[in-house]
């Protein structure tokens, strides 16, 4: 399990992840910023904003929740083409991220479907 998944798991909401997701296929997501993957959990505005003049107060609050270091460092490191001339990308991290957050949403949908299966036979 990646550090972004237990991130996730441990302090996101079904909304968020679904937000998340919307934003990645959307190209909205940010390195260290409250449009990052940990920043954008703390932050209270919109997802739309390009400018927040708490980002550093968002990000550090994020900074504070469990595993949100290493899904920072994670997401990151998403962003290298690893052929050692073309620069680090949001645009890449976010196209990474997909199948991630996709993951994500799939393992809770399962386990909805998991508990209402329980809650019928009952």
């Amino acid at each position: 399990m990646s550090a972004i998944q237990k991130f996730l798991q441990v302090n996101a909401s079904d909304e968020q992840v679904i937000s998340l997701l919307e934003r990645a296929k959307n190209g909205n997501i940010k390195f260290a910023s409250c449009l990052c993957i940990t920043g954008s959990l703390t932050a209270r505005h919109p997802d739309e904003i390009t400018f927040c003049e708490q980002s550093t107060e968002h990000l550090e609050a994020a900074r504070a929740l469990p595993f949100a270091l290493s899904a920072e460092n994670e997401f990151d490191n998403l962003g290298n083409p690893q052929d050692g001339s073309t620069p680090w990308s949001d645009e890449l991290r976010c196209e990474k991220l997909l199948p991630i957050l996709e993951a994500e949403i799939t393992r809770r949908s399962e386990l909805v479907n998991l508990e209402a299966s329980r809650t019928a036979t009952l």
